[in-house]
C-alpha cells in the first residue's frame, strides 16, 4: 500500500455525516473520490459520496466513521480536510504534487491564486 492519506473532519461534519449514514442505512461509509475527469483549478479536485466499502481497497475508521477511498487518492494527496459550512460539506484536498497547475492549462503560471483562469483544458477520459 501507498502512504496513508491525512484526513481531518471537523466535529460538525462528523456528527452531520454519522446522521447521514444512519437515515441511508444502504450505505456504510463515506467515500472519497477523484471526479472521473481528474478534476480542475474551478472545480472539486476530491468528491464526497455515501457508499459501500466493498467497492474501495482502503478503508479508515475514524471513530465508527468508515472512510473509503482508493490507494490512488491517497498517491495524488497528502490530507483532506473535512468540515460543515451552512449544512454543506466542504472539503479542502491538500495534493501531493508541487505543481498546483497540473491539469490546469498552466493556469498557475499567470497568477498565484488561479483567479484569472477561465477554465480548464482538459478533456474527460
Amino acid at each position: 500500500m501507498n502512504k496513508k492519506l491525512k484526513i481531518k473532519i471537523s466535529n460538525d461534519a462528523f456528527d452531520f455525516i454519522i446522521k447521514l449514514l444512519e437515515f441511508h442505512d444502504e450505505y456504510d461509509c463515506i467515500a472519497l473520490k477523484e471526479p472521473e475527469n481528474g478534476g480542475c483549478c474551478k472545480n472539486s479536485k476530491v468528491d464526497i459520496i455515501l457508499d459501500n466499502t466493498i467497492n474501495y481497497n482502503v478503508i479508515e475508521d475514524i471513530q465508527g466513521l468508515n472512510i473509503a477511498y482508493s490507494e490512488d487518492l491517497s498517491s495524488n494527496f497528502n490530507e483532506i480536510i473535512i468540515v460543515l459550512k451552512k449544512d454543506s460539506l466542504y472539503l479542502k484536498a491538500t495534493p501531493s504534487f508541487t505543481n498546483k497547475s497540473k491539469g490546469c492549462g498552466g493556469c498557475g503560471s499567470k497568477s498565484k491564486d488561479c483567479t484569472s483562469c477561465s477554465g480548464c483544458s482538459m478533456k474527460s477520459k
